[in-house]
């Protein structure tokens, strides 16, 4: 994994509480018990504050993988 795609999984597996080693890139909401709606919105908040970057409510919307918070963020932020 890239830099990118390691510090989204370790921002995922904190929120969810789980093993970082247990977030793949095809990791989904629904994998965690704690990727619910509620879980979503704190992983996208975590993501937003970690590459200081904001998500609109429809991109919210269609983010549902880890490999989708990764395409976003290096959309956004430019990172690779």
């Amino acid at each position: 994994m890239n830099d990118v795609e390691t510090e989204v999984a370790g921002i995922v597996a904190a929120v969810c509480e789980v093993p970082e080693s247990s977030v793949k890139q095809e990791s989904s909401a629904g994998d965690f018990e704690k990727w619910d709606s509620m879980g979503h919105l704190a992983i996208l908040r975590e993501v937003a504050a970690k590459f200081r970057i904001s998500f609109d409510f429809n991109e919210m919307m269609s983010i549902e993988s880890v490999s989708d918070i990764v395409a976003a963020v290096r959309k956004k932020a430019g990172r690779t």
